[in-house]
């Protein structure tokens, strides 16, 4: 009995396994979606899963890339893609190029994912991925050492407030409090 035993398997083998209909159904429905999407982006499932999941969903991209929640698949499909399998994706949308385009949430999706530069050439799209990879994970270190750096910060914090250290406001921010004081009050 239970969940597992009825469905055949876990929530992700249950997902991974959805026939390309359920996948459109899922994708396309608002309160659905959200969880695609949240498994799409979940640090905790991995690549591999989600690429099983993505090769079942890339025949129906052409379909969800032009629905308000499907296009938000499309992208976190893309996020969670490698560079194969953004091929695929990427494929299947330019041979519906114009639908796509000529459609609110398609156009965002086809400028999102960059394939105006896909359709000039492999290479420099491949290219272009290559360096929003490193401009991505130059940002992420560069939060990361920020991060590290407050974290020092707030750890040397306590100490000086231990040293009996006083604060004092410098004359100069004296005599403009005391004036903005006079002139609340009316004193010229």
């Amino acid at each position: 009995s239970g969940i597992n035993a009825e469905y055949g398997g876990t929530l992700e083998q249950g997902i991974c396994n959805l026939s390309e209909d359920h996948v459109n159904y899922l994708c396309t429905n608002p309160q659905s979606s959200h969880a695609i999407q949240a498994f799409l982006s979940s640090p905790s499932i991995s690549a591999p899963v989600k690429h099983r999941f993505i090769k079942t969903a890339v025949f129906v991209a052409d379909k969800l890339v032009t629905t308000p929640s499907g296009s938000r698949i499309v992208e976190a499909m893309w996020q969670a893609a490698d560079s194969q399998i953004k091929t695929s994706i990427a494929q299947i949308l330019i041979s519906k190029e114009q639908a796509i385009k000529d459609n609110t949430y398609g156009s965002i999706v086809w400028r999102n994912c960059n394939l105006k530069t896909f359709k000039q050439g492999v290479s420099t799209w491949e290219e272009s991925e290559r360096k929003k990879k490193k401009n991505i994970e130059s940002f992420q270190k560069l939060i990361n050492d920020e991060s590290t750096a407050d974290k020092e910060n707030t750890a040397e914090a306590p100490e000086m407030i231990d040293t009996g250290r006083t604060l004092t406001k410098s004359k100069k921010s004296k005599k403009i409090k005391k004036k903005k004081k006079n002139e609340d009050c009316g004193d010229d």
